[in-house]
């Protein structure tokens, strides 16, 4: 029966946030440009860093276990704060909810 009512809650307070947001959504999508150009010139940016990169790691010289561990210390450096700021903010969520 509790769960029945959560469920309605919650369902009648999506329907609430979407009524609320459709505006919002229209406009955004009015007063934006299609960003397919932008998304072309970002992945031909890419493809060039591709292609010059493995020419300029081969005229320094490192080693494939230099490069390696480069790479997984840069991963790290990005990925783990980026976790750690993601459950921070799972927990205060599941607080801020808990009845």
């Amino acid at each position: 029966m509790v769960k029945a009512i959560v469920s309605g809650i919650f369902k009648l307070i999506m329907a609430l946030v979407n009524i609320v947001l459709t505006p919002l959504d229209l406009l955004i999508k009015a007063l934006i440009p299609d960003l397919s150009e932008a998304f072309s010139r970002i992945n031909s940016f890419f493809d060039l860093l591709g292609d010059y990169s493995s020419f300029a790691i081969s005229y320094l010289g490192f080693d494939n276990t230099t490069i390696s561990i480069v790479l997984l210390l840069l991963t790290a450096i990005i990925s783990i704060p980026l976790a750690v700021h993601t459950v921070k903010l799972a927990i205060k969520w599941y607080n801020t909810l808990k009845i």
